[in-house]
């Protein structure tokens, strides 16, 4: 019985204490623990990218993103490869809304292999409701945000390489991409597990 206690409990510790988030960045990078009350223009300014964890296992939808080849670049909008998101994802936010025309460079790295981003106006409209956070208000249907699609965007396994240069090209505002991951595991889907392992042991105890 002693040797079947951990053996049970350290996945479902594991498990519990699994969360879809950025786990490092560098460079001009501001990482934001909780998600902001809103992301339009004039919310968030200054010469940084800010990012932060929108939701969990949430529905995309089956909106297409705009780069789904993972590793890849993408330099001055060419070289994305579209594709169709898996059915739930993880999400997470970049944004951008700095001096003109100044340049920013760095990494941001996920808690699991990027699947693919989303860095157009409408596609980020058409995933704001389902993959954005309940708690920030986004410039849904604002024409000038997105990527204006100059400088590098990269994609290699869990990191994000970014050098991106605001304002610039499009006449774009808001540099805004929205990257998703493989979807972790419902909480109310770890809590059925560690009580179906709970009685699991009480049974092997009774024995």
């Amino acid at each position: 019985m002693r040797l079947l206690l951990p053996a049970v409990a350290a996945p479902l510790l594991l498990a519990a204490s699994a969360q879809a988030s950025i786990v490092s960045w560098t460079g001009m990078t501001t990482y934001l623990a909780s998600p902001p009350p809103a992301c339009t223009p004039g919310a968030l300014t200054g010469l940084t990218l800010y990012c932060w964890d929108e939701a969990i296992n949430a529905p995309t939808g089956g909106v297409p993103m705009q780069m789904s080849v993972n590793p890849s670049a993408v330099v001055n909008n060419v070289g994305a490869t579209p594709g169709a998101p898996p059915a739930f994802v993880d999400s997470h936010f970049l944004h951008l809304e700095g001096p003109v025309p100044a340049m920013v460079i760095g990494t941001i790295t996920f808690s699991a292999n990027i699947i693919g981003v989303y860095y157009d106006n409408i596609p980020l409209d058409l995933t704001d409701a389902t993959l954005g956070s309940s708690s920030t208000v986004y410039p849904t249907s604002f024409p000038q945000r997105g990527w204006n699609g100059f400088r590098t965007i990269s994609i290699n396994g869990p990191t994000l390489t970014y050098e991106l240069q605001p304002g610039v090209n499009n006449g774009g505002v808001l540099e805004q991409l929205r990257v998703v991951i493989p979807a972790t595991p419902a909480p109310g889907t770890v809590a059925l597990a560690g009580m179906g392992a709970l009685c699991c042991l009480r049974r092997a105890r009774r024995r």
